[in-house]
């Protein structure tokens, strides 16, 4: 609701009449990937809203003729440090689009002339707002990894070449995986065989781990994905793709007084995100988590060059096929999400509701759970993959008053601390494993790469 009404409130701050700006915010209502996150306790549309936040006091800055370092403006330029830093916190995903706005507001500040003592001071007073709020952070990261950042953030989401045509492929995935759809028969199947031929002509592997990752199969769906981790995103995706043609289009045609506007250099702005985005972001079915900032921002962009009245007078035809376009898009969000909610609230149990799309997941937890009320362990221990959800069988333990550990076979342990019993969840094990000289056997299985040991 909040991201809604900041695409309206950029929308007004990029002086767009109340029609465009309401246009702007039903963009965004209707992109899957923001309806779904928003009914999730993902992080993607709470960093969202720093950046929303973040453009909307830029603009601000804009606007000022001159930076003259009164109360109001400081502590405009510490909202913006804090923005920075909440965003960073909350899902560092928004730091490219945050860092390609500023260098657009530092250009901007220069060609008015600003004093270079006076961009110094600015700049300074936004780091460190920004440091002083995250420095709590990096010191518990230090502390627990030596590094700023735990190794593994970044290394599986970002492209991991710079070999121009895997660069290119890269990009090309991304693009297309969003421009899956239920309107154009087999669209989805020929673009799939269009990416795979380009890649093929350029000598890319498609499937490399460097642009797909863990080496995942590139694959399109035959219509949309309203799921909240992969859904796909054909009308914004395709709106900013048309953003960019039309913003050519008004750069050419205009006079060289208007060709600079503020609302042409946003739309500039805003489609150098979404490209460089589109090419960082290493290839995978749930990549969109990390565009939904992008897509937030792009939406008053595609308002400015669809505005009617201006010099391209095609606008009001092409905002009636997107607003049709988003009003189908709307309904199925409300029947497939709708449908999940009213499902959930019929179930007996509350916590099998959690596990809707995993309901093989749900059956071993309830498994264990029974195995714990029937024999009662003191002590359990556990060995998990890294993509197990841990946190239900830690609730289990809790609630029965049962001490538990995480355990790697093989290490060993003060005989204290022995398990009288371990669950494997994720995990391909054998039949038996030693743990600090004891040997535990599999006495049952509860299904796929999920057993209890001895």
């Amino acid at each position: 609701v909040f991201n809604t009404y900041m695409a309206y409130r950029i929308s007004r701050k990029l002086e767009l009449d109340r029609k465009s700006s309401y246009f702007a915010s039903f963009l965004f209502v209707t992109v899957p990937v923001a309806f779904a996150e928003s009914l999730t306790t993902q992080v993607d549309e709470f960093a969202t809203i720093w950046l929303m936040i973040f453009v909307y006091y830029t603009l601000c800055f804009l606007e000022e003729k001159g930076l003259k370092m009164n109360r109001d403006q400081i502590l405009d330029i510490i909202i913006m440090g804090l923005c920075a830093a909440f965003g960073y916190l909350s899902k560092p995903t928004v730091m490219p689009a945050m860092l390609i706005i500023t260098v657009w507001l530092l250009i901007c500040r220069i060609a008015k002339k600003d004093k270079p003592a006076t961009l110094i001071k600015v700049s300074c007073i936004a780091v460190f707002s920004a440091l002083i709020t995250i420095l709590p952070e990096i010191l518990k990261n230090i502390k627990s990894f030596n590094a700023i950042l735990a190794p593994e953030t970044g290394q599986r989401q970002l492209i991991g070449t710079l070999k121009p045509n895997y660069v290119f492929i890269n990009f090309l995935k991304n693009i297309s995986y969003d421009l899956t759809n239920s309107y154009l028969y087999a669209f989805g199947f020929r673009m799939q065989n269009i990416v795979y031929k380009t890649a093929s002509l350029m000598n890319v592997e498609i499937n490399d781990p460097s642009i797909s990752e863990d080496g995942r199969i590139f694959e399109m769906g035959l219509s949309q994905i309203y799921d909240h981790d992969s859904s796909t995103n054909v009308v914004i995706v395709s709106m900013t793709l048309l953003m960019i043609v039309l913003l050519i289009i008004r750069l050419v045609r205009s006079d060289k007084k208007t060709r600079w506007s503020v609302q042409n250099e946003y739309v500039i702005v805003v489609s150098a995100v979404f490209i460089v985005m589109m090419t960082i972001i290493r290839w995978e079915p749930f990549m969109n988590r990390y565009m939904l900032p992008v897509f937030a921002i792009c939406c008053p962009g595609a308002a400015v060059v669809t505005a009617i009245g201006e010099k391209i007078d095609f606008g009001r035809f092409i905002r009636s096929v997107i607003c049709f376009l988003c009003a189908l898009e709307l309904f199925g969000l409300l029947n497939y999400h709708g449908k999940i909610m009213l499902d959930q609230m019929r179930m007996a149990d509350r916590a099998e509701g959690y596990y809707y799309k995993r309901e093989e997941a749900y059956d071993q937890y309830k498994m264990l759970k029974a195995y714990i009320l029937d024999e009662s362990p003191e002590k359990v221990g556990m060995i998990t993959s890294s993509e197990a959800f841990k946190y239900p069988v830690w609730n289990m333990l809790h609630n029965y008053n049962i001490d538990g550990v995480v355990i790697v076979p093989g290490e060993s342990r003060n005989m204290d601390c022995l398990p009288d019993a371990v669950f494997t969840i994720g995990v391909n094990m054998e039949d038996s494993f030693y743990y600090s000289g004891k040997e535990y056997k599999k006495e049952f299985s509860l299904g796929k790469k999920c057993s209890i040991y001895r």
